[in-house]
């Protein structure tokens, strides 16, 4: 445990030497990558590849999940759906413990089902937010950024509903393709919200400097 601690001691020590000469993550990164040989022509640039790493590490996990057989995605919510029953017995359904063991097992199997779609959900609005943003950084319009984004998104849930058909125990399902594409709007819609926040305060910080510059 000590050796582990001043390992991360000294590593820390190494990353603050670097990381007060640029307080954005991104040049941060662009500087490290020269130092080691790979060149980038700004921020943006550099940006654009973490952003396309993020987009492929996402879509990599969402088949990896969908390529679980039944089981071991069983296996995988289980604790999420246990946390969620849990609460659910103690603030909300009361006396589920004293009802019927089938009525327990049907609310056991809806928690279940709702935890899987609303992981569903999560996965493609983070994905939908991750392809704006790269879209975006071309110069792409809100409008056509999102539109563009959703269209890439529900070719990537489609075809890993169609992926799922080839797993043991698993199936495509209509339904997580709706799940999908609300997480995708969901997502996205979000995400277009924060940029043109961000944009309208940009505006208006501009518009107070006018005066003085001139």
């Amino acid at each position: 445990m000590k050796i582990a601690f001043f390992g991360f001691f000294l590593f820390y020590q190494q990353v603050d030497k670097q990381v007060p000469k640029c307080y954005n993550i991104s040049e941060y990164i662009n500087n490290l990558m020269r130092r080691k040989g790979f060149m980038f022509k700004n921020k943006k640039q550099t940006l654009g590849v973490i952003l396309w790493i993020a987009v492929i590490a996402e879509i990599v996990v969402i088949f990896v999940f969908s390529g679980m057989d039944k089981g071991m995605s069983d296996k995988m919510s289980s604790p999420m759906s246990d946390t969620a029953h849990d609460f659910i017995a103690r603030h909300i359904v009361t006396d589920l413990d004293e009802r019927p063991k089938k009525e327990q097992d049907a609310f056991e199997q809806k928690i279940c089902i709702f935890v899987r779609k609303t992981a569903h959900l999560f996965e493609y609005a983070l994905l939908g937010a991750l392809f704006l943003l790269r879209f975006r950084l071309y110069g792409t319009s809100v409008f056509r950024a999102s539109m563009y984004s959703s269209c890439v998104c529900a070719l990537v849930a489609v075809s890993d509903e169609y992926h799922q058909t080839f797993v043991d125990g698993r199936c495509g399902c209509p339904e997580d393709v709706l799940v999908d594409f609300a997480g995708i709007a969901g997502g996205i819609l979000i995400c277009v919200s924060i940029v043109c926040f961000i944009g309208a305060l940009k505006k208006k910080k501009a518009k107070k400097e006018l005066p003085a510059g001139g």
